[in-house]
């Protein structure tokens, strides 16, 4: 079943030991997406405010709230990655704890 098809109390409910939700999995991918472009803009590494935040998991608010969010930041991600002069531009990741300790460079 489509995660737009569940109600807001399904959508809240922890399904594995995880404390991600079917929603917070939309809150997630929505608050990423919102920080990708930081990174696309900054290319040096820097690891932008609140991107490992824990409470990105689980939902808080409406589940159509976080969907219109993810789907208006996927289109201004795609503009953003429009905008660049290439595909090839190589951007530096953030570092996060698990990150191996040399920098990582993606296209």
């Amino acid at each position: 079943m489509p995660v737009r098809c569940l109600t807001d109390e399904d959508a809240a409910k922890r399904t594995t030991v995880s404390e991600l939700t079917p929603g917070g999995s939309v809150r997630h991918l929505a608050t990423g997406e919102r920080r990708w472009p930081q990174v696309l803009r900054s290319a040096d590494g820097s690891l932008p405010e609140g991107m490992l935040d824990v409470d990105q998991y689980s939902m808080s608010g409406t589940l159509s709230s976080w969907l219109s969010a993810y789907a208006s930041v996927a289109a201004a991600t795609d503009e953003d990655v429009a905008s660049l002069p290439s595909l090839d531009v190589s951007v530096q990741l953030p570092a996060t704890p698990r990150s191996p300790p040399e920098p990582r460079f993606r296209s």
